[in-house]
């Protein structure tokens, strides 16, 4: 199943906006992580599951899309924050980028209390690196035309937008990689065997804040 498809209700979580200062990291995420990443969108409120997936809340739809997730083809990057009053680690933000042909699909949530931080800035410019390093030819995003916060993204990276019936597409052109995109992704995989290797021992990398 794809970002095209998938999940309105308007409620907040008042106690979700008491959430002060938290330490944060960023990883990539494995088969392991899916019960984080069903948590994650547990805690999305009626209208975020509707502007990310288009449909109304649908658990078995939900689950159907966790369970297609490829994660040795597909690319899940997650940001972990302390949990509600300081509590526990949870994941605050989560990029999917999915393999479609010579297409990379993009798509973003990110939970209520955490907005207007610019948390999706950087799984985005991730997603667009990573894109061009595993050789694809084109970012696309499918969106609802009402999910402003994710087309302002979309038109800071110079994508191209087609909006038509009340949905988006977003199309941005990907170059060909250079040896620095390669270096930053080199990098950016030891750190993910690093944390494997810690999580090994029973250590939380999103808790090192790394």
């Amino acid at each position: 199943m794809t970002h095209t498809s998938l999940f309105r209700r308007k409620n907040g979580g008042i106690a979700r906006r008491m959430v002060t200062k938290m330490s944060r990291s960023v990883r990539t995420l494995s088969k392991r992580d899916v019960p984080r990443l069903v948590l994650h969108f547990a805690q999305l409120s009626e209208d975020d599951l509707y502007l990310r997936f288009g449909l109304i809340r649908n658990p078995a739809l939900l689950a159907e899309y966790l369970a297609g997730i490829d994660f040795e083809r597909d690319v899940v990057r997650g940001i972990f924050g302390t949990g509600i009053f300081g509590t526990g680690v949870e994941v605050i933000a989560v990029a999917h980028l999915g393999a479609n042909g010579q297409t990379a699909e993009l798509g973003l949530s990110v939970l209520s209390a955490y907005r207007r931080q610019k948390l999706a800035s950087l799984p985005f410019a991730q997603s667009i690196r990573r894109s061009r390093v595993r050789g694809f030819r084109q970012l696309w995003i499918h969106c609802l035309s009402e999910n402003q916060a994710i087309l302002g993204l979309a038109r800071k990276a110079g994508m191209r937008i087609v909006a038509r019936g009340g949905e988006a597409d977003a199309y941005l052109d990907l170059p060909s990689v250079t040896v620095r995109i390669r270096s930053i992704e080199l990098y950016d995989r030891q750190a993910a065997g690093l944390f494997g290797w810690l999580r090994s021992f029973g250590v939380n990398p999103a808790e090192t804040d790394a």
